[in-house]
């Protein structure tokens, strides 16, 4: 295999790929980067459970495939001059990466070891707007559960309802609900699973545009098609919890607050709390005032934030007020309501108007 490329392309598709790439396997080929030289320059990193493969612009003046150390490589490519660099290889994989007089020789290895990636067979197709489908996993990711004695809640579940998506992660504490409306080719698509650590990285790859992300899956795998990038992914199977069941049914609390003013209340009282003092704030609805008391072993820090009572009384209420931040934090909205029934009930946030998001955090015991 020969090939040249542009130092920036090379280096950047290699930095996309070796996220995918195991950091240690029991198959040495997964610690690395399968290079396919055909038409294109087709460069993979799979670590077993997720694959991103890209395709670059490369002079291929001899087809062929070997795999490279993905972190040594990357090294390599990066040390070398911002100028054409070649990389070709024999029919033993010893491997030559040249740019002008800088020349690195490499033991490459044989790409038959390298696992084949998932192939989809039975698979369904949508198209997402690439602004849209980043928005919904920015609005959800924050709530999947990190305990992997239950590995379906370290997923977002994606649900297709008529011309409706909704994507909902939750970790027993609280939960993100995102609803946008798309276009699909099938009925026959329902729900599945996307581990966290899969949306991550799809995350990184989106933008705030219009591109059509093309989503690909069969019964157990699932693929993001993104330019000339692709990146696949293992499936959550499990039993998923029904999140419509532990919605509350009404309110007998209903706030409206300015998104902005509840975000620098919540801040300004969370300066006494860090990882060691992991204390609450105490929450007074009080008329149209919300004051805010959190007490540590360091001190205590008292804020208030105007709120206009729609429907209900005077609560005290206490809550973890990352969890509150990290909803908030996500609401585009100006202002946004708050739902409350008693000091044991969840908050639930919605927007003042629509229905797109809805946020629900569950509260901590106050202590009188």
């Amino acid at each position: 295999m020969k090939i040249t490329c542009e130092k920036a392309i090379l280096q950047n598709a290699l930095q996309d790929t070796i996220r995918a790439v195991a950091a240690k396997s029991t198959i040495p080929a997964l610690e690395g980067f399968l290079l396919r030289a055909d038409q294109a320059l087709e460069i993979t990193g799979f670590n077993g459970d997720l694959g991103i493969g890209t395709t670059v612009d490369a002079g291929i003046h001899v087809p062929g495939e070997l795999v490279l150390p993905a972190k040594l490589t990357l090294d390599i490519v990066r040390s070398l001059p911002d100028n054409i660099i070649t990389v070709e290889s024999d029919e033993r994989f010893m491997t030559t990466i040249s740019c002008g007089a800088s020349v690195f020789n490499l033991i490459g290895i044989n790409p038959v070891d390298f696992p084949e990636l998932p192939v989809l067979l039975q698979k369904y197709t949508v198209s997402i707007p690439s602004q849209t489908l980043k928005s919904m996993i920015n609005g959800t990711i924050f709530a999947v559960s990190t305990n992997e004695n239950n590995l379906v809640m370290t997923g977002c579940k994606f649900i297709f309802e008529n011309n409706t998506l909704t994507v909902v992660a939750l970790d027993f504490f609280r939960m993100a609900v995102c609803s946008e409306t798309v276009e699909r080719e099938s009925d026959d698509l329902r729900s599945f699973v996307v581990p966290g650590k899969t949306l991550r990285e799809l995350e990184r790859f989106l933008t705030d545009s219009d591109d059509s992300i093309s989503i690909s899956l069969s019964s157990r795998n699932i693929a993001f098609s993104i330019n000339s990038t692709v990146i696949t992914s293992q499936l959550l199977e499990g039993e998923f919890m029904n999140y419509k069941n532990v919605l509350p049914k009404s309110s007998s609390l209903t706030v409206e607050i300015n998104t902005a003013s509840f975000i620098r209340s919540l801040e300004r009282t969370s300066i006494l709390i860090n990882e060691t003092l992991r204390n609450y704030t105490e929450f007074l609805f009080d008329g149209d005032t919300l004051k805010l008391t959190c007490t540590t072993s360091v001190g205590r820090a008292y804020d208030e934030c105007p709120i206009h009572t729609i429907d209900g009384g005077r609560l005290r209420i206490g809550f973890n007020n990352r969890y509150l931040l990290d909803a908030l934090r996500v609401c585009k909205d100006e202002t946004v309501l708050l739902q409350l029934n008693s000091e044991l009930s969840p908050c639930v946030i919605v927007p003042k108007e629509g229905d797109n998001y809805l946020y629900f955090v569950m509260p901590t015991r106050l202590r009188d």
